[in-house]
């Protein structure tokens, strides 16, 4: 077996990407207890132990959507083949708070417990720079694979990791609450991760004429007048936004509030979660590559439909009866991951790609401030009349049949709306 494994690595991976390759899955294994001790956690443990509002909660789900505009910017400043060293300092800095100033809040200290969580994703502005990073250490022929192993890697890690914080994140030891040394523990596993995948990576030099960001900005906007179909994407996953971040917002609301799940039922469904997020790649991957972007996209917003329905229709108090969300929970992150960034690509047609995702990420930062509002606004309406937190995953639901149709409409007319004639 470890011959086999061996042999397929000599053959799947060449000799000139295995140093990088081999950092980035070490990066990757403590991506997995950054994960595993602090991601599933962070809005239970804010709801609980800081009784944090539906606005700050929806405060800093909004922040992985601001970074990226953020990093869209900055990425126009920062020299050409550093891109590596500039995202493991900004990772450093967005960690300190998590382990130098979250293990000492109190629950008066809500409003800054929500800000920490918040500036971590501010700090790490990830997303234009990892994508520049990736496209430069792996070729393209290779590119996917090599990024589904070390994805398989992190799984795993984020796996054990989850199954040991979920046992000890509820007790206190001496009177000092054991999620606080959790979360310090996930901070130093991404510092770790910062450190190898990014601080270590050997980046190929490239000679590449420095564009002014400003001009590269405006050839991006462009594209909301030339590409019409884009625009119409955008406007669909607006509303998927909008259902999406309300979902994920009011979860812990909806779990501490309603159904008393505590931590360690959090950490179970978060370990059905990951391992159905580990073994939906190759199905993905595969149904992606077989029916193409467009059905990958339809099947990821169907997907987060599923989910809603399962918490409209499930019993309150048995919180087991969630399994099935998080399976498919686990399903639509391997469906999102693969299936966002396989649409842009379609829509692109391989030309301006460096646009095209400027231009995401810009309008992923407007649709993360729309959507934490609107999150935040119809929670809090429905706590005022004293509706069922259901009736708010109804809407989350209307939300994502209108990007759907918007969708599919727009699809099946691309040719028209794009004014290309085919014989």
């Amino acid at each position: 077996m470890f011959r086999k494994l061996i042999y397929k690595y000599a053959h799947d991976v060449p000799k000139d990407t295995r140093y990088n390759f081999g950092r980035d899955i070490i990066g990757n294994i403590h991506s997995g207890i950054f994960q595993g001790f602090y991601i599933p956690f962070i809005a239970i443990v804010g709801r609980k132990f800081f009784h944090l509002s539906p606005f700050l909660i929806s405060l800093f789900i909004a922040g992985p959507f601001l970074s990226g505009i953020i990093g869209m910017v900055v990425s126009g400043f920062v020299p050409i083949n550093k891109e590596n060293k500039y995202m493991a300092y900004m990772g450093y800095m967005g960690c300190a708070g998590i382990i130098f100033v979250l293990p000492f809040l109190n629950e008066k200290h809500s409003v800054l417990y929500a800000l920490v969580c918040f500036s971590y994703y501010i700090f790490a502005s990830f997303g234009p720079l990892y994508m520049i990073i990736i496209e430069r250490i792996y070729r393209i022929e290779i590119r996917a694979k090599l990024l589904g192993y070390s994805k398989i890697f992190m799984a795993l890690s984020s796996f054990l990791c989850t199954l040991i914080a979920g046992a000890i994140i509820d007790y206190k030891f001496y009177g000092f609450d054991m999620w606080r040394a959790c979360f310090v523990i996930g901070g130093l596993g991404c510092v770790c991760n910062m450190y190898f995948c990014f601080y270590k990576i050997r980046m190929p030099h490239v000679d590449i004429v420095k564009e002014s960001s400003v001009k590269f900005l405006k050839e991006s906007f462009k594209l909301i007048k030339t590409d019409m179909l884009n625009t119409w994407f955008i406007i669909s996953a607006t509303f998927f936004l909008l259902g999406y971040m309300t979902i994920n917002t009011l979860i812990p609301i909806y779990q501490n509030d309603i159904m008393k799940i505590g931590p360690k039922e959090v950490a179970i469904l978060t370990l059905i979660q990951n391992i159905t997020w580990t073994f939906s790649y190759p199905f993905v991957g595969s149904f992606i590559t077989r029916k193409g972007a467009v059905r990958g996209w339809i099947l990821t917003l169907v997907t987060l439909i599923i989910m809603a329905l399962t918490y409209i229709i499930c019993p309150i108090k048995n919180w087991y009866v969630l399994l099935p969300f998080y399976m498919f929970f686990g399903l639509f992150m391997a469906l999102n991951d693969l299936g966002s960034m396989s649409i842009y690509y379609y829509i692109s047609g391989g030309q301006q790609v460096r646009e095209y995702m400027a231009l995401t990420y810009f309008f992923n930062a407007v649709r993360g401030i729309l959507a934490a509002a609107f999150s935040a606004w119809i929670i809090k309406y429905a706590e005022r009349i004293n509706a069922d937190y259901r009736w708010v995953f109804l809407a989350t639901i209307i939300c994502l049949c209108i990007s759907i149709v918007i969708f599919v409409i727009a699809f099946k007319n691309a040719d028209k709306i794009r004014g290309i004639v085919r014989k």
